[in-house]
């Protein structure tokens, strides 16, 4: 038996042959506290439900990127996005859940009636039981938000990724910047003719403050090449959660291959640029101006912040120290585009492959086993995420292919 929440997850884990798949879509209730403080979610929800109404109250919760992501897929795998440095995952944010166990039994789960359940699904939840409803801590954050954008030529790439990892780890918590390697396609009319349909690279940073305070935190990473291309908004966080809801659309193919770097050498700089040469020439990138995440062959991004000052075993979240995430991406609307593009995600994954040290889960587009789970929580947790299976639901009634817990 599979679940589906509101819909979240490249891989369609939700999705299997020979399983029953258990619905939760009508499950859209959301219902704040009188306070503000906190907020019950329907099972079905996506983020956008939760994220209107939160704005009207000057609350957020730390979520993905997309308001169309679905709550529990999102925050039962994690959860990470534009707030993950200044507020942790969405998996942190998570007080309790109503979970359907394997026995047909309903439990709240919350620190006082089953710590070591809610361990387990802040993080590394989804094939434990079916969460009908999960309880959030909701964050007060009236602060708007400066988006700061950049475009660079080919020739810029090697010197943005080099400058990149050397200042990317002195950022305030409230801020958060991207790069992304990708080739600009020919509907861009904002860059100049001659960049079109060649390989550039992206910086966007998202600023939790002032626009004068964002610029100062910027400012050296964005003058460290000279741009094809600027912008910069001033926007609500809301309207950013929705700012690329069009170029993740529904009814696109993805195949992703994440990982996490413990560090970025000259050596992956150039394996990185090579592969990306190898890209096939394939237009689904976004069309939109202001852009937080264009669907691209590369991104990279510094982590830390609040992510990595909880202590590691507090949730069953993989890896909060690891320094850099980064994620190959495979976009096409077109099914003639898939084996071109897939020989191409492998083969670059293949070659970065000795530079990983473990990846988010959610990312992920293909089945992992034991050995990749393993991989992606370490030893310490996934043993103790395979106890608590046996405890919970030793015939494995919930299945995840994204996640095997099943050891014997």
């Amino acid at each position: 038996m599979t679940v589906r929440g509101g819909g979240h997850n490249v891989a369609g884990s939700a999705v299997a042959d020979g399983a029953i798949m258990v619905d939760l879509s009508c499950l859209r209730g959301v219902v704040f506290s009188n306070d503000g403080q906190r907020v019950q979610v329907g099972g079905g929800c996506v983020w956008g439900d939760v994220e209107r109404p939160a704005a009207d109250r000057d609350g957020v919760i730390p979520t993905g990127m997309i308001s169309h992501t679905g709550v529990g897929g999102l925050t039962l795998g994690g959860g990470t996005g534009y707030l993950t440095r200044l507020l942790g995952t969405t998996a942190d944010s998570l007080l309790a859940a109503h979970v359907v166990l394997a026995d047909g039994t309903t439990a709240l789960v919350d620190e006082e009636s089953d710590p070591d359940l809610l361990w387990a699904l802040r993080g590394a939840g989804h094939n434990f039981g079916v969460c009908t409803s999960l309880l959030f801590r909701v964050h007060r954050l009236a602060t708007p938000v400066w988006v700061r954008q950049a475009i660079y030529p080919t020739t810029a790439r090697r010197e943005i990724l080099c400058a990149y990892r050397e200042w990317a780890q002195h950022q305030p918590d409230a801020l958060t910047t991207y790069v992304h390697l990708l080739v600009a396609p020919p509907y861009w009319p904002w860059i100049p003719e001659q960049h079109r349909e060649t390989e550039v690279v992206n910086i966007t940073s998202v600023f939790y403050g002032s626009e004068r305070e964002g610029a100062l935190s910027t400012n050296e990473i964005f003058e460290a090449a000279a741009p094809i291309w600027t912008r910069a908004k001033t926007m609500r966080h809301v309207e950013l959660q929705h700012a690329c809801d069009d170029d993740w659309r529904p009814r696109v193919g993805h195949y992703w291959k994440p990982a996490y770097l413990a560090d970025l050498p000259d050596s992956a700089v150039e394996t990185i640029l090579a592969w990306c040469d190898r890209y096939p020439p394939v237009f689904e990138q976004a069309r939109s101006k202001i852009s937080p995440q264009p669907i691209n062959q590369f991104e990279l991004n510094y982590r830390g912040g609040m992510l990595s000052r909880r202590a590691s075993l507090e949730t069953s979240y993989s890896d909060r120290t690891t320094p850099f995430n980064s994620n190959i991406q495979a976009v096409y609307s077109n099914p003639a585009d898939e084996p071109a593009l897939l020989e191409w995600a492998d083969g670059f994954a293949a070659a970065m492959a000795r530079y990983w040290s473990g990846a988010y889960g959610n990312f992920r587009s293909d089945p992992a086993d034991s050995a990749t789970g393993r991989r992606i929580y370490g030893d310490e947790k996934f043993d103790r995420l395979a106890r608590l299976k046996t405890r919970y639901d030793p015939e494995n009634v919930f299945w995840n292919s994204g996640l095997d817990l099943v050891t014997s």
